[in-house]
């Protein structure tokens, strides 16, 4: 009997964790391809591409470190580090910027936010991913995506 790679990945992935550290210039072209083949690595451990979640909440959280963080500064850059395994991916995001503090940011579903520019990426996030928690100093999310495979707790 021939095993496919997927076959074999399916076998062992209970074995197979699988870090990933991707270092950018933040500038946002780099944010569809970086975001693309992140998802890649994601549907190769059961995480269906066509649940378009995880893209989105990796797509704003890069955008707003590259944007809100490092004033889109060439100069700076932005850390994405992923660590994957059957359970659940954890997707580290870091800035260069000064950082935040995110009870500062202004509640998008509050009447006079509601036109305005502020905080819907963040509720985004919050909404799409299992847990999200920022460093002290607000130049980091860590954003938590359990594996569709795990039930949840």
């Amino acid at each position: 009997m021939v095993m496919t790679a997927d076959q074999s990945l399916s076998d062992i992935a209970a074995f197979i964790t699988e870090r990933i550290e991707a270092v950018i210039p933040s500038q946002l072209q780099y944010v569809d391809p970086i975001v693309s083949h992140l998802a890649d690595h994601l549907a190769r451990f059961g995480y269906a591409d066509s649940d378009s979640n995880v893209r989105v909440a990796l797509h704003e959280a890069i955008t707003n470190a590259i944007r809100h963080g490092n004033q889109l500064d060439a100069n700076k850059k932005v850390t994405i580090e992923v660590e994957l395994d059957q359970r659940q991916a954890v997707f580290t995001i870091t800035d260069e910027g000064p950082g935040f503090d995110p009870s500062d940011v202004c509640d998008p579903t509050e009447g006079e936010n509601l036109f305005r520019d502020c905080g819907r990426g963040l509720l985004l996030i919050r909404h799409l991913m299992n847990e999200v928690s920022y460093n002290q100093r607000g130049n980091q999310v860590i954003m938590i995506k359990k594996s569709p495979r795990v039930e949840p707790s």
